[in-house]
């Protein structure tokens, strides 16, 4: 239910929004989160679920979970992957965002990689780690392959607003991921 309640406050924050450019943006993302289906699904591409701390460096702790969506990689631009993330922090807020990612391989069973993104953000609570609309995300992670399908990832990022507002405070999210590639 209480996911329902966070789609149902980001429609509402899309309606909301005043600029035209992030309203066409965020209905995108919408759409393309909405639309994905079975036959869209191509050879390697990868669908995760996690859970850690979003508030990982400051005092609050707060959980955090998270869906990403990683489509097959671009040979044409250096092997990145476009990818697609939702992060509900806690029962305050979400993030919502488009963006890359590279893997470098390790051997076989370790890779580890790159990733940023930029999306839409709401956070609730008092603490206003996400005090601005528009908000970046850069991750660093380790994979382990798990099995021929399935890996486990862990990642630490970081998520501002980037300097778009006078006051850019920030957080740290540190989760683990279960990823099943197709």
């Amino acid at each position: 239910m209480k996911f329902i309640g966070l789609v149902v406050e980001f429609f509402q924050s899309i309606l909301l929004t005043h600029s035209k450019t992030l309203r066409a943006l965020l209905l995108s993302i919408l759409l393309v989160l909405l639309n994905v289906t079975p036959h869209a699904v191509a050879n390697d591409t990868r669908v995760g679920i996690g859970a850690g701390i979003f508030d990982a460096l400051d005092d609050r702790n707060t959980l955090t979970g998270s869906l990403i969506l990683e489509a097959k990689p671009l040979s044409e631009i250096w092997g990145l992957r476009p990818t697609m993330q939702l992060l509900v922090i806690d029962d305050s807020g979400y993030y919502l965002g488009m963006g890359i990612l590279k893997d470098f391989f390790i051997n076989k069973d370790w890779t580890c990689g790159l990733g940023f993104s930029a999306g839409f953000a709401h956070d609730s609570k008092e603490s206003k780690a996400l005090n601005y609309d528009m908000e970046f995300y850069s991750r660093a992670f380790l994979s382990r392959q798990v099995n021929v399908s399935n890996s486990l990832r862990l990642e630490f990022g970081h998520i501002s607003n980037g300097g778009l507002d006078e006051t850019n405070p920030g957080t740290e999210p540190l989760m683990l991921f279960w990823i099943h590639s197709f």
